[in-house]
């Protein structure tokens, strides 16, 4: 194994109901974890669940934490599928020019919308799409 990939909600919604974590608290286990994972010679990948409906500032300062740590990925997750391509675009093209490191993106297609916000990052400068085959 040459990559692990950390996945931690950072919205608003998913800190306070599901992992009953403050900001704070995330940020420290993003950190905490990532730089375990890189003390042990292995990649990371740091995932932000729930990207799209995380407040912009919060969603760099931890996307930030996660590369000064030792990720060399970054990937934005729609996690509901709900984005537009246009939002998802301006978001991906924040991302890519604050963010240090190399941009996957995560899309689901809850709506219909994977293939056009895929398409739409990698427009706007994301490295790699997540994707499935046949649903899986």
């Amino acid at each position: 194994m040459d990559r692990i990939a950390v996945f931690l909600a950072i919205s608003d919604v998913h800190l306070r109901d599901k992992l009953r974590l403050t900001k704070e608290q995330a940020l420290e286990k993003i950190i905490t974890e990532i730089e375990y994972i890189r003390e042990h010679g292995i990649k990371v990948r740091y995932t932000p669940e729930d990207s799209t409906r995380t407040e912009i500032g919060f969603l760099m300062k931890a996307c930030n934490a996660a590369v000064e740590a030792g990720a060399d990925r970054i990937s934005i997750a729609d996690t509901l599928g709900l984005a537009t391509s246009s939002f998802f675009s301006q978001l991906v093209k924040i991302v890519v020019k604050h963010i240090p490191a190399a941009i996957d993106v995560h899309c689901h297609n809850d709506f219909g919308l994977a293939l056009a916000n895929a398409l739409a990052a990698v427009d706007s400068g994301a490295d790699c799409v997540h994707v499935t085959v046949n649903g899986l």
